[in-house]
């Protein structure tokens, strides 16, 4: 039995269908080749981005390192520092109270001068400079707050005897006197 088709007779080309299956099997093995590509680069970026990201974390703990050794040095440089000047200042305090003292003494001495010379007047202003002086040493001295009261408490009066006051106002200069050499042996 045949059948007859209306129209000429048709046929597949030659190796029509071979060409397109490799067509189709060549495109397949490039899409697997690509995959494959890709996958061996998105593996090695990563190892390589892993490798980065350690140097990284090892860069920014040796850095943290180095700024907390470099932060303790420069605290305890302050500190010393900080020592320094506290002593330094220590130091202008009692060299200030050594002054005080030496210009209070001197003070006395113009009184027990003025007191000579028959000057009561001027010596009178001058045991009150010494009176304001010792006042203000005896907040920061208190050795000499029992003179500084003694000193605001005598006058310098007129008198045709005066050598009781000159005793008395060089009694004084004698107590400054101790006074001076203790602080100097207190400074050294």
């Amino acid at each position: 039995m045949t059948t007859e088709t209306n129209g000429p007779a048709t046929q597949a080309p030659p190796g029509g269908s071979s060409t397109i299956r490799t067509v189709i099997i060549g495109v397949l093995v490039a899409l697997i080749f690509a995959a494959g590509g890709y996958l061996a680069g998105l593996i090695q970026g990563r190892a390589q981005t892993s490798a980065i990201e350690e140097e990284l974390s090892n860069a920014q703990a040796e850095h943290e390192t180095a700024t907390a050794a470099a932060t303790a040095a420069h605290d305890a440089e302050l500190a010393a520092a900080n020592a320094e000047t506290e002593a330094a200042r220590a130091q202008v305090e009692a060299a200030r109270g050594q002054i005080a003292l030496l210009e209070t003494r001197r003070s006395m001495q113009h009184v027990a001068d003025q007191l000579d010379a028959r000057n009561f007047g001027t010596a009178e202003e001058r045991l009150r400079e010494a009176d304001v002086a010792l006042a203000a040493l005896a907040e920061r001295v208190p050795s000499v707050a029992t003179l500084a009261t003694e000193v605001h408490d005598t006058h310098i009066v007129v008198a045709r005897d005066f050598q009781d006051q000159r005793a008395l106002i060089l009694g004084f200069a004698t107590r400054l006197d101790a006074e001076i050499a203790g602080a100097a042996a207190a400074s050294d």
